[in-house]
């Protein structure tokens, strides 16, 4: 048996060799080339200091790296899925004659680029951000609230806050809010593509068309799941009992009759929809001439399923847009940069009862005015308590 002993030893050894060897298999790596192009307007525009940043849409690996005089930026990365997104703001000038600079900013996207072979080349068109919108959505709370001395959350409290953000009066007539299908974390895999051209939604509710809805300028319209003082149930929560509308989802759900429902055009849903507690996915305002048909003939089913459908909503359409992300899980861009150029989120781990608010631009005559750069990583705060009704100052 002793003499056995010192067999058994190597032959262990050459096994945990050989396994180790299996488990540090390394991938070929790529050399990118990414070529950034100025937009069509802004053809002088100095292509340096752009920060890149490529994900790898399987193990989320991130490399960052910022590009030279000629908008050259070089990686090299292991083979695989990649996708590829600027967020840069710089300083420019825009009217020769006066020579002043604005701060303007640029974003780019590149999705499910497949990187593989010794080299690629990526060329990365960018896009300046685009003027506001009279409509934008000034505050969301989605992230449910803690219940005290419990480990449960309550999630009945969700709104969205939509307001006008002009210097005149608006009809919210048939205008509609949705959440899209795909979200921004890892394991997403966009099946529906051209994300330049539509937006994928899981869900679509509209204000009714029956009647007008007029909102002067400054005033706001507050979408509740349901429309009640939640303090009542939950003293961490709010009140939402004068809200103008809420989704209502049928018998399963509460119908509060003092508050108009909104109309149910599609959702993924069976039975009630809860936005997503995870903060990853992008949501949306839009309208379109007779809305609610648009959205039912707008239904399509997914790519590669026979049960999951999605209503495409043009890009055109859409009023304003904010994308979602987990802290330290963004993996790639849902929206396209012309609806939002990055993303916002809660930071600092703990998002119970905190809510996304827009930042304040301005104060023009009493009437708030808020930022809206078309980039919700500049334009949200959050706020560790949510303001549905309030109009901040500062």
């Amino acid at each position: 048996m002793r003499k056995l002993l010192p067999q058994l030893l190597l032959i262990t050894l050459f096994i945990g060799m050989v396994i180790s060897c299996k488990q540090d298999k390394v991938l070929p790596f790529t050399e990118v080339t990414l070529q950034l192009e100025a937009p069509k307007d802004m053809m002088d525009l100095a292509l340096d200091g752009f920060k890149v940043t490529a994900t790898n849409r399987n193990s989320s690996a991130k490399t960052k790296a910022t590009s030279d005089v000629n908008g050259i930026v070089k990686f090299n990365i292991e083979e695989g899925i990649y996708s590829f997104n600027v967020n840069t703001s710089k300083e420019v000038i825009l009217d020769q004659t006066t020579v002043d600079k604005s701060k303007i900013s640029f974003a780019a996207s590149n999705q499910d680029v497949s990187v593989i072979g010794a080299k690629l080349q990526v060329e990365l068109p960018l896009t300046r951000s685009s003027a506001t919108s009279d409509w934008v959505i000034k505050e969301i709370f989605i992230s449910a609230s803690d219940v005290p001395n419990s480990k449960r959350m309550y999630y009945y409290d969700q709104f969205f806050e939509i307001y006008n953000n002009s210097d005149k009066t608006l009809n919210a007539k048939g205008l509609s809010i949705g959440e899209t299908d795909q979200h921004s974390g890892p394991n997403n895999i966009n099946a529906w593509g051209h994300i330049d051209e539509y937006t994928v939604l899981q869900t679509a509710y509209s204000i009714p068309t029956d009647k007008d809805y007029m909102v002067a300028p400054g005033g706001s319209i507050v979408i509740a799941s349901r429309g009640i003082d939640h303090t009542k149930d939950n003293p961490n929560s709010i009140d939402l009992s004068n809200a103008n509308f809420e989704w209502y989802d049928g018998s399963r759900d509460v119908d509060v009759p003092e508050v108009d429902n909104l109309i149910k055009n599609f959702s993924y849903s069976a039975f009630i929809w809860v936005a997503t507690t995870q903060l990853n996915r992008s949501f949306v305002i839009f309208n379109a001439p007779d809305i609610n048909n648009y959205i039912i003939s707008h239904i399509e089913n997914k790519p590669g399923s026979t049960r999951s459908k999605g209503v495409k909503v043009e890009n055109k359409y859409i009023l304003d847009a904010v994308e979602l992300a987990r802290e330290n899980k963004f993996v790639a861009k849902v929206l396209d940069v012309s609806l939002d150029f990055s993303y916002a989120m809660i930071t600092g781990g703990v998002t119970r009862g905190k809510s996304l608010r827009r930042k304040v631009k301005e104060v023009v005559s009493g009437r708030t005015v808020y930022q809206d750069t078309n980039n919700s990583k500049d334009d949200f705060e959050v706020m560790d308590k949510p303001t549905p009704f309030i109009q901040a100052t500062k």
